[in-house]
């Protein structure tokens, strides 16, 4: 939280956080005395043995007493079950709960029980610690107790010199300001008469300050300046128990600027009139130097090994430049120069009883030092403050460093946090002082890239990595950080990385659900704290992008101060959590050299101590480092393939370097595409057999082969994947070929993962703007391989793609999908009436352009028609099937019926919306949006809600007038529309929220939940186009589609509404049944009233009449209805029964057969999902070697969060679910179904579901295996 104070001419900036290392105050409990809660399980009044009572025990974030959403459970709290009579006197069992705080007591009597809690230390129950329960013969259930952490306001006073609210590098710390915490009963953010003051503090010499004991509610913070001088300032505070910090608001006092903008993440400083930007590849110096001469902008310095320039803009003029510079196409971003900071929170040791040195203990260090205690070949840089060069535990312990704060080679500290963490990598061992690091035998480089302040720029940062890296460092512990990403970092972590340096970083002290960065680039190690007592440390940044966590509370080491450079103190934070990491990354390259960094994290990683839910999870990551284990697992550790290293382009050259490529053994690669294709109902098989008319045979024609063009865009020479299938050169379009329209072909070296064929996917095109083919007229299959190299978040490339004018991928993010050096492979189905296959890349949102890595086009044959029955004017009965209706061009031998008389064909239902909108509003496509209504009969528009509107610039869209306006609950939108298929569009932005949890929405189109829980703010953010499409079909003539609350306190938005009628889905060929035998000799294969009706020239003429044989059918498909017993579904189609695998047939290979009686969301086959297998190991099916399409059906009937149950699928080798979570997916009790295709070539078709995380088995409802090619 950031407070700005007026003081005449003076302004204070106040940093507001929470800290866990000081001590708790003595706190009133929220409820005295036993609870007369009555729970009773039923109404039976016979005696019963067989009870139950279970419950859990909450984690209150906001102190409610209420048990919401995003409460967790609290591990290790003693419950006891008591008896009533005797007031509790006599205890039948005690339980502690488990790691999602979770108890239950089995086998209970009928009866009347007491069940009570004793709180952890430092906690506080916001409901009673006694319930009372009656037992009556069954189950009772939600017997739950809330507990809170009274946290402390802490942080430091800055004197905002320049009134711009924003803390500046030369910005002094302001002691003696007093500060004061208010209980803010009317929730207006300011001190009003009756308030009570719940604890207050003077900053000291530093601007810290630490006020503890404080209750979790909402707060107001005043800040009254030194002496009592001028007007105090004032903002309010939403403190939730244990997970605070950087929540408050902006608060201006001077004359003229009174406002208050409340950020909800942490703000990030930058460096006033300062620009980082870089220029695309190509551009000569002459050309860049005329466009800063344009732009009136000044080169500061050149950092050669990312191409990238600092500039300086005139005064007040950064943000103008910035825009202007990001305008043009010739560069690939500009930015502004951030500051990053330290990641530490100081602690007072007057506070704490706790021993001076306890981590290594509890990393298990001692045993990692019976294998190495580092060797000095080995070298850790140090990216922070400095160092003491004079310190003790330093002798002999450093090789050369850099100052990039002065741009000298003198890297002493002056602000005491990067001797701190030094101390904590490689403070000396049997030295006689102080404390030992976690590798005392390996090296520190010190770099200093933080001021005196505790701030530095990206530019010092990155700096700092390149000098690392080309310096021979093998780890890089950055204990600093900013919750802004940076095009320039996002660089120099790459450039490390290609080098294959392993980097750690702190994931911050804000206690946000929020990225911190560089922690959060993929490449880097990103590390949380835990406290004392081995648990989570409620001020560490948590998230998805966290790895591991390590000690980070109350942490001894040395110290710089100006009066005592040798010193030691007690620090906090995920600053000092990461070098225990980059010690443990030290240890493990002494004893291993050749390891490379993959080798390093995932030892890490694998060999962390699993702490709170079971598996991966958002605080502890994969774990709490164990470094015995890790040392002993490295010993038997097979390497990884080192990752090759990246050759980087010089930044002006009119004549680009090559780039080597690196070409893998070829082997074959299996690479599932999610194309859902959907099944048409089963048709009624007839039974009568028709006789044939013999016709004549017309003379054989050949047959031109089908069109097939693969392309390695942005490639200069050919490749051949390991199916042996050739990707040929990139070219610009040309008459009667294909070929690109423009764009920019790129490269990187970096290892892709889920395929063999790297080299296929590191060659790309940028701003390709549309490939085309000369083609011949029919139907085609597109496939689009991507790989994502350059970006950090789903939001800097959002990709449409248009197949033939039909938009295919309205808001594609490769990062969002698969993150950063992953395949991803998309397979579309088109058809081409005009000579020429378009396949348009445009820009969607980001500052990134689209980018592909390789085109595949392939003509198809069309799709088999639905079979319908043909009465044939002939005496015999009709509508026999055939043995197979084949698949070559056949003659026709029944006999032709009239062609039809054309009819028109009407006009496809189309009707856009600008919800909320007074206007009509017309897109960049020149496509209409019609002005928002009511709905009426026969018509379309929506049945509630208001008109809102914003004049907020929105991200990720050049059309943001139609965002600007949307409506707020607007309950439903309907359309009268013909029956049939239809394309549904939604546009969303958030203008209000500021929290994830702030909207949630369920949707739903036609009665099926499409959206659980939609939240923009979580998807997105605020200010950002978020668009989503879905397809429907419609049998009703009214399309509904209904907005929902589903959590948070603000009602449902739409900015957009668009509903386009669709053709309808390709019907998918079934499988025939086998024929009927016939007296009369009739060849095989011939076609009867159930095959197409078209006759088309045969492409080879019979020789001879076969015998009265029946063709074996191919395999087709095989359903499969997991856990359960044989079902027919709605659409006539049987799932049969489940079985185990046998040789030559197909089945599971283990787990358990479950069931629910739980309504499915979702779905009318209801029965199909409530059987399912649990922990099913493998379905294997034999099947001929070729192309499959494969639909699982899922419904989650046990999990409560979406980390319950996290699986891995694998289809043959190839992984298509790395992380799935049906229930983060679609939510409890709902129908999720997932469709991927995959070649088979060994005859067995393998499927595996692995667990990943949570306390659940991986499940599965239902498996079809089709054969499709």
């Amino acid at each position: 939280m950031k407070i700005t104070v007026r003081i005449g001419q003076l302004l204070i900036v106040a940093l507001i956080g929470a800290l866990l290392a000081v001590p708790i105050l003595s706190v009133a409990l929220a409820h005295d005395g036993q609870q007369e809660v009555i729970i009773r399980s039923g109404d039976s009044a016979q005696p019963a043995t067989n009870g139950e009572i279970s419950g859990a025990v909450y984690f209150d974030r906001n102190a409610n007493s209420v048990r919401d959403p995003q409460d967790r459970g609290i591990a290790g709290v003693l419950i006891e079950l008591r008896d009533q009579a005797t007031g509790g006197q006599v205890v039948y069992a005690t339980m502690i709960t488990s790691p999602d705080g979770l108890y239950h007591f089995p086998a209970v009597a009928d009866g009347a029980y007491t069940v009570t809690e004793t709180d952890l230390e430092n906690y506080v129950s916001t409901t009673s610690n006694t319930q009372v329960v009656e037992v009556i013969g069954a189950a009772v259930t939600n017997v739950d107790f809330l507990d809170v952490l009274p946290r402390a306001v802490a942080g430091t006073i800055y004197d905002d010199a320049n009134h711009d609210g924003v803390r500046g590098l030369t910005e002094m710390r302001i002691p003696d300001a007093l500060i004061e915490v208010f209980d803010d009963l009317n929730v207006n953010g300011l001190v009003d008469i009756g308030e009570p003051l719940l604890g207050s503090d003077a900053s000291d010499n530093q601007g810290n300050y630490a006020i503890g004991g404080i209750m979790p509610g909402q707060r107001v913070v005043r800040v009254q300046p030194p002496g009592g001088i001028g007007e105090p300032g004032q903002t309010g505070l939403d403190l939730l128990s244990g997970e605070v910090g950087g929540f408050g608001a902006l608060l201006d006092l001077a004359p003229g600027r009174n406002s208050v903008i409340p950020p909800q993440v942490e703000q990030t400083p930058v460096a006033a009139d300062e620009v980082i930007v870089r220029f695309r590849e190509g551009m000569s110096a002459d050309a860049v130097a005329a466009i800063l001469a344009e732009q009136q902008a000044q080169v500061v310095r050149e950092i050669k090994p990312l191409n990238a320039l600092v500039l300086r803009s005139q005064p007040g003029q950064a943000l103008a430049l910035i825009r202007a510079l990001r305008q043009r196409a010739d560069v690939r971003y500009a930015e502004p120069n951030a500051l990053a900071q330290i990641a530490v929170v100081p602690t007072d040791p007057d506070y704490s009883d706790i021993s001076k040195v306890y981590a290594p203990q509890m990393i298990n260090a001692e045993t990692a030092w019976n294998y190495t205690t580092g060797s000095a070949s080995v070298t850790v840089a140090v990216l922070d403050t400095g160092i003491s060069l004079t310190h003790p535990e330093f002798s002999g312990q450093t090789v050369a460093g850099y100052d990039f704060v002065h741009n000298d080679s003198d890297p002493s500290d002056d602000e005491g946090h990067g001797t701190h963490v030094s101390g904590i990598v490689a403070a000396a061992m049997n030295n006689g002082q102080g404390n030992t690091g976690i590798a005392p035998g390996v090296k520190i480089m010190p770099l200093k890239v933080m001021d005196y302040t505790g701030y530095g720029s990206w530019v010092w940062v990155a700096d700092g990595v390149i000098y690392a890296t080309d310096h021979g460092a093998d780890v890089i512990n950055m204990s600093l950080g900013s919750a802004g990403t940076s095009y320039l970092m996002t660089d120099a972590v790459a450039y490390a990385a290609s080098h294959d340096v392993v980097m750690v970083a702190a994931s911050g002290n804000s206690g946000l659900n929020q990225t911190y960065y560089p922690a959060g680039y993929p490449a880097v190690i990103a590390v949380g704290g835990t406290d004392y007592y081995d648990v989570w440390w409620t001020l560490s940044n948590y998230g998805t992008f966290v790895d591991v966590t390590a000690p980070g509370d109350t942490v001894w080491s040395t110290n710089w101060t100006a009066s005592n450079p040798n010193a030691y103190q007690y620090f906090s934070g995920t600053s000092q959590a990461a070098p225990h990491v980059s010690g443990l990354a030290a240890l493990i390259l002494s004893a291993h050299p050749s390891f490379s960094a993959a080798d390093v994290r995932a030892i890490i990683q694998q060999t962390a101590v699993d702490k709170g839910a079971a598996g991966y999870d958002i605080y502890y990551g994969f774990g709490r480092i164990d470094a015995g284990a890790a040392l002993a697992a490295a010993a038997s550790w097979a390497p990884f393939t080192a990752t090759p290293t990246a050759t980087p382009t010089p930044l002006f050259t009119n004549t680009p370097t090559s780039t080597p490529t690196i070409t893998p053994t070829p082997t074959a690669t299996n690479t599932p595409t999610a194309t859902p294709t959907p099944t048409l109902p089963a048709t009624a098989t007839p039974t009568s057999t028709p006789t044939p008319t013999p016709t004549r045979t017309p003379t054989a024609t050949a047959t031109p082969p089908p069109y097939v063009q693969r392309v390695n865009a942005g490639s200069t020479t050919a490749f051949t994947d390991g199916q042996g299938l050739v990707w040929a050169v990139d070219k610009a379009f040309a008459a009667n070929s294909w070929g690109y329209t423009g764009g920019t072909a790129m490269s990187s070296t970096r290892s892709v993962d889920n395929t063999t064929d790297d080299v296929l996917y590191q060659k790309y095109r940028e701003s390709a703007g549309e490939y085309k083919f000369t083609v011949p007229n029919g139907n085609y299959e597109v496939t689009l391989r991507f790989a994502e190299f350059s970006v950090t978040s789903s939001t800097s490339r959002v990709i449409r793609l248009t197949l033939e004018g039909v938009i295919v991928e309205s808001a594609l993010s490769i990062y969002g999908t698969v993150g950063r050096y992953v395949a991803l492979d998309r397979v579309y189905q088109t058809t081409v009436s005009d000579g020429i296959l378009n396949i348009m890349f445009i820009q969607n949102g980001g500052t990134y352009a689209p980018v592909v890595s390789a085109v595949g086009v392939r003509q198809v044959p069309p799709p088999t028609p639905t079979p319908t029955a043909t009465n044939t004017p002939t005496a015999t009965p009709t509508n026999t099937p055939c043995v197979a209706c084949p698949t070559a061009t056949p003659t026709s031998t029944h006999t032709p019926t009239r062609t039809p008389t054309p009819t028109a064909t009407p006009v496809p239902y189309a009707q856009r919306v600008n919800s909320g909108g007074t206007s009509a509003f017309t897109d960049g496509q020149a496509v209409v949006w019609a002005v928002d209504k009511a709905f009426a009969a026969n018509s379309w528009g929506y049945t509630g809600g208001s008109a809102k509107s914003s004049t907020k610039s929105v991200g990720g869209t050049t059309e943001d007038a139609l965002y600007q306006k949307y409506r707020e609950a607007p309950g439903e939108y309907k359309f009268t529309v013909p029956n049939g298929n239809y394309e549904v569009t939604l546009r969303f932005c958030e203008f209000t929220a500021t929290s994830a949890t702030s909207r949630i929405m369920r949707i739903t189109i036609e009665g099926v939940i499409v959206e659980n829980a939609l939240s923009l703010y979580s998807a997105v953010g605020q200010y950002v186009a978020l668009n989503r499409v879905y397809q429907t079909t419609v049998s009703d003539g009214i399309l509904n589609v209904v907005f929902s609350q589903n959590g948070g306190s603000n009602v449902p938005v739409v900015s957009a509404v668009g509903v386009r009628q669709v053709p309808p889905p390709t019907p998918t060929p079934t499988a025939t049944n086998t024929p009927t035998h016939t007296p009369t000799a009739t060849p095989t294969n011939t076609p009867c009233a159930t095959c197409p009706t078209a006759t088309p020239t045969p492409t080879r003429t019979p020789t001879a009449t076969p015998t009265n044989t029946p063709t074996p059918l191919p395999y087709t498909t095989q359903r499969v209805n997991a856990g359960g017993t044989a079902y027919t579904d709605g659409s006539s189609q049987v799932w049969p029964a489940d079985q185990a695998y046998l040789t030559n047939g197909w089945g599971y290979t283990g787990g358990t057969a479950k069931s629910s009686t739980t309504a499915v969301a979702g779905t009318t086959d209801d029965p199909l999902y409530q059987k399912w297998r649990d922990a099913p190991g493998e379905y294997k099916f034999t099947v001929p070697s070729g192309t499959y399409e494969v639909t699982f059906k899922f419904a989650d009937f046990e999990s409560t969060k979406s980390t319950d149950r996290v699986m891995k699928i694998t289809l043959e080798t190839t992984i298509v679910e790395p992380n799935m979570s049906v229930y983060g997916q679609a939510g409890k009790a709902v129908a999720l179904d997932k469709v991927y295709t995959i070649a088979v070539t060994d005859g067995v078709l393998n499927i595996s579901f692995v667990k990943v995380s949570g306390t659940k088995n991986p499940i599965v409802s239902a498996i079809q295996v089709r054969r499709i090619g």
